[in-house]
């Protein structure tokens, strides 16, 4: 599955894994939006407190 992942500055992302996963990765044990640095996957780092948007590309 592929997603579209809009940051705040509105630059977009194709990013290949499953939306759950993703918001998954975006969160901390306790559920709230991390605040640093996340490895989404090969050469693409991002920090999900600036994620504006996650579509599903179909």
């Amino acid at each position: 599955m592929q997603i579209k992942v809009t940051m705040d500055s509105g630059k977009d992302y194709i990013v290949v894994m499953h939306i759950e996963d993703f918001v998954r990765m975006m969160k901390n044990q306790m559920g709230v939006v991390v605040n640093g640095f996340v490895k989404v996957s090969e050469g693409l780092v991002i920090n999900p407190s600036h994620v504006a948007s996650v579509e599903v590309i179909r």
